[in-house]
């Protein structure tokens, strides 16, 4: 395989638009990421402001097209 066929492969893939993040315990929408490495480099690690739910696992909302960015 080539260097260009696995862009080509990567530039497909379909990326999916999240909108939110919310809280599992307390569906609270202030929720956040806990580092700067996280999401590249490390999974990314939630912390809930309101409730202190700290975890890998969230609920996310996806944007669909016809929503505004």
């Amino acid at each position: 395989m080539r260097a260009g066929d696995l862009l080509n492969i990567l530039g497909s893939l379909n990326r999916r638009k999240v909108d939110r993040f919310i809280c599992p315990r307390c569906n609270s929408l202030n929720i956040g990421s806990d580092g700067f490495l996280e999401g590249w480099l490390l999974p990314n690690h939630f912390v809930c402001k309101d409730c202190g739910y700290s975890g890998f696992m969230v609920v996310e909302l996806e944007r669909t097209d016809d929503q505004k960015s």
